[in-house]
C-alpha cells in the first residue's frame, strides 16, 4: 500500500503542476497492479471473507481494473502515450474506491454495496453502449477449504452470449461454462477441481473468465477479453474460543477443636440394693453460624464408675445428639454411680468469594456449530459469562459477549445448561 501511495503521490504532483495533464498509460498500469495487491491483500482478512457482499464487491473493482488495463494496452501508443480522457476518469474513480474499500479491512464503516454501485456505474459510463461482453455484478460466496463441495455462483452482465467461445479459467485450468443467457452465467466449479485447494493458509482463489467474440460492423474482428476474480476462501479451522467466568465457588475455613465433657451421677443403693441410675442428654450446636465437621468428632476419653454407658446417635453439620447414663453399686447401701464422657469436634464455615476462571480452548470451525461446556452450578450458584475470546487464522483477537454481539461470530447461551454456543456467520 505504501507503495502504491508514492506512485498516486508523483501521478497528482504531476496533475497539480499541469492541469490539463494526462497520467502516463505505462505508469497508470503499474499503479493498476499495485491496486490489484491492495484489493486482493484487503479481501485477506476475517472481516472481509465473513461478508459475501464483500468478495462480490471486490471481484467488481477487480474486473473492472482488469477491464481499464485491457483498454489501456489496446491504446497505448496512439496518444503519446497518454491516458484518454474517458480512461484516466475510470482510473481516478476506481483509485477511489479502491481506498474505500481498504477501510473495510481497517474496522472502518463503509457501505460495501455502495462501492460496488458506484464501481457498475462508472463501467457503464466508460463503455457506453457498446456491445461485448461486460461483467456488473458477482455472486460469490465463500468458500471452506476442506469442504469437499462443488463452487456455485452467479455473473451479471450484458452480452455474454455475443461470444462465440467463452470459458473459466482457474488454478490454470479451463472450465467449461454450461448455463449462458444474454445477461447471467451460473458457474459450477467441480469438486475435483476445488479439492486441488487444500491448503489452510488459502485466502482466495484467482481466476479468470474469457470472452472471445467478433468486434465491428465489416470485418469482425475477432477479439479476447479476460474478467480477472477471486474466490473468497476460508480454512476449516476458523480459529480457537476460550470462554472467561465467574462463578462463586465454597472456601471452607476451619477452626480449633474444642473440647466437650459430660459427666453424670447417680446417688448409691437403698438397703435392699436396689440400683439408682442418673442420665442426662448430650446436645452440642455449633456457635456463630458455623456448622460441625462430623468427620471431626472423636471421643477422647470415657470414664465410669459401677455401671454406665453412652449413645451417639447424630452427628451432622447442625448438632451433635447423644446421651450418657451411670448406675449406683449393685448391693444394699451400694456406694453411688457415675461417668464421664470427653469428645472433641471442630467447627467450620464456608464462604463463596467469587471466583474468575476460564474454560479450555476449543476448536472454531468454518461450518459447524461449536459447544463451550461451563462448570455446573455449585451449591446453586451458576457461571457468570464475562467474554468469550476468539484467536482467528489471520492473528486477530475478538472478544465476543452475548450482549455485545460480534459481527463474524454468532454466540447464544442455553438458558438450563448455561453452555455457550458459538458459531462463524459465513
Amino acid at each position: 500500500m505504501n507503495k502504491l501511495k508514492v506512485i498516486l503521490f508523483s501521478l497528482f504532483l504531476s496533475l497539480t503542476m499541469n492541469i490539463n495533464a494526462q497520467i502516463d498509460a505505462a505508469t497508470a498500469l503499474i499503479a493498476m497492479e499495485e491496486l490489484d495487491v491492495t484489493v486482493e491483500n484487503a479481501m485477506n482478512s476475517l472481516g472481509l471473507i465473513a461478508e459475501n457482499a464483500v468478495g462480490d464487491s471486490g471481484n467488481v473493482i477487480l474486473s473492472a481494473l482488469s477491464r481499464l488495463r485491457e483498454d489501456i494496452k489496446s491504446t497505448i501508443g496512439e496518444t503519446d502515450r497518454l491516458l484518454r480522457g474517458n480512461q484516466q476518469l475510470l482510473f481516478d474513480n476506481l483509485t477511489t474506491e479502491v481506498d474505500n474499500f481498504s477501510e473495510i479491512a481497517e474496522n472502518s464503516i463503509v457501505d460495501v454495496d455502495a462501492i460496488a454501485t458506484r464501481v457498475t456505474s462508472a463501467v457503464n459510463d466508460f463503455f457506453g453502449k457498446k456491445r461485448e461482453p461486460r461483467i456488473l455484478t458477482y455472486k460469490t460466496p465463500t468458500y471452506t477449504v476442506g469442504s469437499n463441495n462443488s463452487y456455485v455462483f452467479n455473473v451479471i452482465g450484458e452480452d455474454f452470449d455475443r461470444s462465440y467461445e467463452y470459458y473459466l479459467e482457474v488454478n490454470g485450468e479451463k472450465k467449461k461454462i454450461d448455463q449462458v443467457s444474454q445477461n447471467k452465467m451460473k458457474i459450477i466449479i467441480p469438486v475435483e477441481t476445488m479439492n486441488k485447494i487444500s491448503h489452510d493458509s488459502i485466502r482466495f482463489i484467482k481466476a479468470k473468465f474469457v470472452f472471445k467474440y467478433k468486434k465491428g460492423w465489416v470485418f469482425k474482428k475477432k477479439t479476447e477479453k479476460p474478467f480477472e476474480f477471486v474466490i473468497p476462501c476460508v480454512p476449516e479451522k476458523i480459529g480457537t474460543a476460550v470462554a472467561y467466568y465467574e462463578q462463586k465457588t465454597p472456601k471452607i475455613e476451619y477452626f480449633p477443636f474444642k473440647n466437650y465433657t459430660a459427666h453424670k451421677t447417680s446417688g448409691g443403693s437403698n438397703w435392699r440394693g436396689k440400683k439408682k441410675t442418673g442420665k442426662a442428654g448430650i446436645n452440642i450446636l455449633p456457635t456463630q453460624g458455623r456448622y460441625i465437621d462430623p468427620t471431626s468428632v472423636k471421643v477422647t476419653s470415657w470414664k465410669k464408675r459401677y455401671g454406665g454407658g453412652y449413645t451417639i446417635n447424630t452427628i451432622t453439620e447442625q448438632y451433635i445428639r447423644g446421651s450418657i447414663y451411670c448406675k449406683g453399686q449393685n448391693k444394699p447401701y451400694g456406694g453411688g454411680g457415675s461417668s464421664t464422657l470427653k469428645l472433641t469436634y471442630r467447627e467450620f464455615k464456608t464462604e463463596y468469594p467469587l471466583t474468575k476462571s476460564q474454560t479450555e480452548s476449543v476448536r472454531l470451525d468454518a461450518d459447524n456449530l461449536s459447544v463451550i461446556e461451563l462448570p455446573d452450578p455449585i451449591d446453586g450458584n451458576r457461571p457468570n459469562l464475562n467474554y468469550v475470546k476468539v484467536l482467528t487464522f489471520d492473528g486477530r483477537e475478538h472478544i465476543i459477549t452475548t450482549s455485545n454481539p460480534s459481527p463474524y461470530f454468532k454466540l447464544s447461551q442455553n438458558a438450563l445448561t448455561d453452555d455457550l454456543e458459538l458459531k462463524f456467520k459465513l
